[in-house]
């Protein structure tokens, strides 16, 4: 064997103490990464929780307002049938008969 093949035991040691703190400073970073990935992860989650939540209370303030709106067509609607119904007694009650036994042919089919 030549010298340059030699290994001398301080040099094996000196390179594996480097290679032990490059191991180790690459654990190092892995970790610092990971975790502000996680950090980010967080971030956006926190984010895309408070739009769905806005989102969510957007919709629910709609439907409520359609749901009120709703219910006063249909009072008034009520108070119009009542009006007509008043004013015009006798119709009312052909109609109503009438449509009761319509419905009484289909029905009993």
């Amino acid at each position: 064997m030549n010298d340059s093949q030699v290994m001398d035991p301080e040099n094996g040691a000196d390179l594996k103490s480097q290679a032990v703190q490059a191991a180790e400073e690459l654990r190092s970073a892995v970790s610092s990464h990971a975790s502000q990935f996680g950090e980010a992860v967080e971030r956006e989650a926190g984010q895309a929780q408070d739009s769905a939540a806005d989102k969510a209370e957007q919709l629910r303030q709609a439907a409520e307002t359609g749901w009120e709106e709703a219910k006063v067509k249909l009072q008034d609607l009520l108070q119009e049938g009542e009006v007509y119904v008043r004013e015009h007694p006798g119709k009312s009650v052909a109609t109503a008969l009438g449509v009761g036994f319509i419905l009484g042919l289909l029905f009993r089919r």
